[in-house]
């Protein structure tokens, strides 16, 4: 499982390949369950919606519209690269 250390693991701030203006945040809650934030970079960085994730081997994400979707993270490229080619990349 990725080590959720700042820095070092998925735990962090992301950008979005399919959205320049949109911005992840994932937290730690407790153990492998997480917090995602999408954030609107360009309106006064206004929290777009919130949802959870576990992290792990994978990382699972709870979206609201889409259900539990699959990402895996390459702590080499920063990335988390989802099943539809979507990339979010590591600031």
């Amino acid at each position: 499982a990725p080590n959720p250390t700042p820095g070092k693991g998925p735990i962090g701030v992301y950008k979005d390949s399919t959205n320049s203006k949109r911005v992840i945040i994932i937290r730690q809650v407790k153990g492998s369950d997480c917090v995602v934030e999408f954030r609107d970079s360009g309106r006064n960085n206004e929290v777009l919606s919130t949802f959870t994730a576990k992290a792990g081997t994978n990382f699972t994400f709870d979206f609201p519209d889409r259900g539990e979707v699959t990402a895996v993270f390459n702590l080499f490229r920063r990335t988390l690269t989802f099943d539809d080619g979507t990339v979010w990349t590591k600031y």
